[in-house]
């Protein structure tokens, strides 16, 4: 179990965070068409509270956004966003669904389409073709969380 402990953007040097939560990457920025799932839960039901998993990403890191794609969930109200843009900033689909406990996100890349999934099922299927190739990666919002599972496919 993977617990993201960074809870405070007060306590670690963040460079301003770009506008974007804490995130972990992995892979290689050439990665073009796969599939990254995670499962995890936050300790908390606060409002603010999320979970996420992201693909495409890694333009920019050098003390840049890490711009691509990010399905993101807040489990405390259902509401979920799937996000793109330099900061994760532009809303591509969003809509609510029920949760209890621990929630699977799976973000799917296959040329221009975007598709995401909660808890195996597809919420929003898009077409955008902003991003081509990036890493793959989970966080969390400025909170404790945990995630029992992390998978690419594909790649």
């Amino acid at each position: 179990v993977l617990h993201q402990l960074t809870t405070d953007p007060r306590d670690v040097v963040w460079g301003g965070g770009h506008g974007q939560l804490p995130m972990a990457v992995l892979g290689s920025k050439n990665w073009t068409d796969y599939s990254v799932t995670a499962v995890g839960r936050t300790n908390r039901s606060g409002a603010n509270d999320t979970l996420a998993v992201y693909g495409r990403c890694g333009h920019g890191f050098a003390f840049g956004p890490a711009g691509g794609y990010a399905l993101q969930v807040w489990p405390a109200t259902g509401r979920w966003s799937l996000l793109t843009g330099p900061t994760h900033g532009v809303g591509l689909a969003n809509g609510t669904v029920v949760l209890s406990g621990w929630t699977q996100l799976e973000l799917t890349l296959a040329g221009k389409t975007v598709s995401a999934a909660i808890d195996g099922k597809t919420v929003a299927r898009v077409e955008d073709g902003t991003f081509a190739d990036g890493l793959a990666g989970l966080g969390s919002g400025w909170h404790s969380s945990w995630f029992s599972s992390f998978a690419v496919r594909g790649g």
